[in-house]
C-alpha cells in the first residue's frame, strides 16, 4: 500500500535525498540541481528556487534552465528568459 494510505507523511526525506543535500550544501553543482528537484517535487518553491539559482550562479546550465522553468511557472517570463539565455550559453 501506498505510504500516504497508511496515514504516514510522505514527506519525510530518505535517506538519498539527505546525502544529495550534503553534497549540495558544499557546492555540488550536480546535486544542487537535484535537491531543486526533489524540492519542486514537494511543492517547496522556494526551496526549489534557491537550490537551481546556487546551481546556476555557479555555471550549472541544467541550474539556470530549470531555474527559468521554475520562474515562467510562477510568471516570472522576462527572469525566466534571462536564465534560459545563461544555460544556452553555457553550451
Amino acid at each position: 500500500e501506498p505510504a500516504h494510505e497508511l496515514g504516514e507523511n510522505v514527506h519525510h526525506k530518505t535517506e538519498c535525498e539527505e546525502w544529495y543535500e550534503r553534497a549540495a550544501g558544499q557546492g555540488h553543482r550536480r546535486a544542487q540541481v537535484r535537491v531543486g528537484m526533489l524540492a519542486a517535487a514537494r511543492g517547496d518553491v522556494v526551496e526549489a528556487a534557491r537550490w537551481y539559482r546556487a546551481a546556476a550562479e555557479a555555471g550549472s546550465r541544467n541550474g539556470a534552465f530549470n531555474l527559468g522553468l521554475l520562474l515562467a511557472r510562477e510568471g516570472s517570463e522576462p527572469e525566466a528568459a534571462v536564465w534560459w539565455t545563461r544555460a544556452a550559453d553555457a553550451g
